[in-house]
């Protein structure tokens, strides 16, 4: 039997040629063992492709192939070249030089030489949109058929359900193992998926780690959520055959039918919101979408935007409230504690808002200078009345963490003509200390270089005796809550007593929060704190308004 002879690179090029042009779809030619490559002259104007005719072909193929997709492509290139697969069919993208990616299939045919060896790789590559059709990993279907499938069966807004399924930290797995064991991970939940599919439902392939289950025969809630909890079992079963490698759980969002009709686009916004939420309240659950946690989500959202822009505007929004601590005993002001204020569209938002805001988008940076500044420029004014006056303001370990410039702080001052001591620093969230380092050398410092050191909300979660050991504060404050307590309770009034013995026995100062009656007042002042803070004798003010008072003696010295 006569083998047929293979043709050469070249002379398959000069055949190609004729065809560049009268073809919509890239021809290409791969010659696997000169390691060259070939295609249609339209493809290198159109993609980031160094030439239409270059060698080096898997390494060139990094400057066009989308950065993701590129381990799948080269994967399936060192199948084919090497002659364990006979074909290349993937669906990937190519990036343009419009800087956009398209999707495209390239798809080409392994000819061998006389001798059985990989000798060439012919085929074409076609754009397919910029929508994944398919998914190259489980093989199922993409986002476009599964928006399209959302658009055609409308009855969905009345009937059936939408459940989007997620590989919780799978780039963890990635990592740990390689894509290979992390693709084997996704192939096998998806065949845990359609193993568990009710009769009239699709699954379809998303992003490179989420599912979606479309039902269209009027199932609801229950079974959505059996379904889902079926699924997590048979994942437990396949991770126990594996002998635990490569643990790993699913978060879901669910969408059921509500009375409104929804755009495709909306139902995709509602899937998305739905699963983040799942995951933000601590994965491996199932959530159902719910339009109040929606529209808080908004509100978030457009609080975040407003901190933002306000920044930029030179903080405009931003104030600074002071509230003195004040001796009971003589009456005087040890100084007061700087409160941030935010105000949008005519209302100040509470600072329990805004604070967790401001850690979560590092803008607490900024911010955190703008407060001392203020608080220099009121204590620059107070002291003119009163030369020992001091601001205390509050310092979290976030601020730490995200980087907070503690000389910036001292130049400040500087630039003030501040002493150190003219602030104390209070410590948030001191429960943190003990475990980290950073956050417990940086108190130390501040401490070091003459600043009074508060550990504040004292008596909640976050603060305890073995903190006070370990900082040495100049100052304990006890939290409103704590202070409310020691009101209502015998125990929790004794055991504030002890506190405040023992916190003087060791030389530290006490500020109780929360003092809003006479009444309270004079049960408080009992135990003998040293300082109070609280509505009886002020609320926060504004800088100006609190100069004021101290001109007109409206307030206390």
């Amino acid at each position: 039997m006569t083998k047929t002879k293979i043709p050469s690179f070249e002379e398959c090029i000069t055949i190609a040629k004729y065809f560049y042009e009268s073809m919509h779809d890239y021809i290409f030619l791969y010659d696997i063992e000169k390691d060259e490559y070939e295609i249609s002259y339209k493809a290198y104007k159109k993609f980031r492709l160094p030439s239409n005719h270059f060698k080096n072909v898997k390494k060139n193929h990094k400057l066009y192939v989308y950065e993701e997709d590129y381990p799948i492509l080269l994967h399936d290139l060192e199948l084919v070249t090497s002659g364990k697969q006979n074909e290349h069919n993937l669906v990937y993208r190519w990036m343009g030089r419009d800087s956009k990616p398209y999707w495209i299939n390239c798809r080409g045919k392994l000819l061998r030489d006389e001798n059985g060896k990989p000798k060439l790789i012919l085929g074409c590559v076609n754009e397919i949109g910029n929508d994944n059709l398919a998914n190259n990993i489980t093989g199922l279907l993409g986002e476009e058929p599964f928006k399209k499938c959302i658009k055609e069966n409308q009855s969905l807004d009345n009937n059936g359900y939408i459940m989007k399924i997620g590989i919780d930290d799978l780039r963890t797995i990635n990592e740990h193992y390689g894509l290979d064991y992390g693709n084997g991970v996704l192939k096998g939940l998806a065949n845990i998926i359609k193993d568990n599919l009710y009769n009239f439902q699709n699954v379809y392939s998303l992003k490179n780690d989420e599912f979606a289950i479309i039902d269209l025969n009027r199932r609801g809630y229950d079974d959505a959520k059996w379904q889902y909890e079926k699924i997590r079992k048979d994942i437990v079963i396949s991770i126990v055959e594996r002998k635990y490698e490569g643990i790993y759980t699913v978060s879901g969002g669910l969408i059921v039918p509500q009375e409104e009709k929804r755009s495709v686009s909306s139902i995709m916004r509602d899937l998305e919101f739905s699963l983040d939420m799942s995951k933000k309240k601590g994965k491996n659950q199932l959530y159902l979408y719910n339009k109040d946690d929606y529209q808080e989500f908004i509100q978030r959202t457009h609080l975040i935007q407003a901190l933002n822009k306000a920044v930029e505007n030179d903080f405009k929004g931003f104030d600074v409230f002071f509230q003195p601590i004040v001796n009971h005993n003589t009456g005087d002001a040890l100084g007061a504690e700087a409160l941030l204020r935010f105000k949008l569209d005519d209302k100040y938002i509470p600072p329990t808002k805004i604070i967790p805001l401001l850690e979560e988008t590092g803008l607490i940076i900024a911010v955190g200078e703008f407060i001392i500044k203020r608080a220099c420029l009121f204590l620059n004014q107070v002291r003119k009345y009163h030369p020992n006056f001091r601001v205390s303001i509050n310092v979290s370990y976030i601020q730490i963490l995200k980087g907070v410039d503690f000389i910036s702080f001292f130049d400040i001052l500087r630039d003030y003509n501040l002493p150190n001591d003219a602030f104390i620093v209070e410590l948030t969230e001191s429960g943190y200390l003990e475990s980290n380092e950073l956050v417990n050398n940086a108190w130390k410092g501040l401490k070091n270089n003459g600043f009074g050191i508060a550990i504040d909300d004292f008596g909640t979660g976050y603060s305890n005796i073995h903190n006070i050991s370990m900082l040495n504060p100049n100052i304990i404050k006890i939290d409103k809550s704590f202070t409310d307590a020691a009101l209502k309770s015998s125990y929790d009034f004794e055991l504030l007593r002890n506190l405040i013995l023992m916190a003087h026995e060791i030389n530290t100062y006490v500020i109780v929060e929360g003092i809003e009656k006479k009444e309270d007042l004079l049960r408080i002042i009992s135990l003998n704190p040293d300082f109070i803070q609280g509505y009886y004798y002020s609320k926060p003010i504004s800088g100006f308004e609190y100069i004021q008072n101290i001109k007109t003696n409206q307030l206390l010295n």
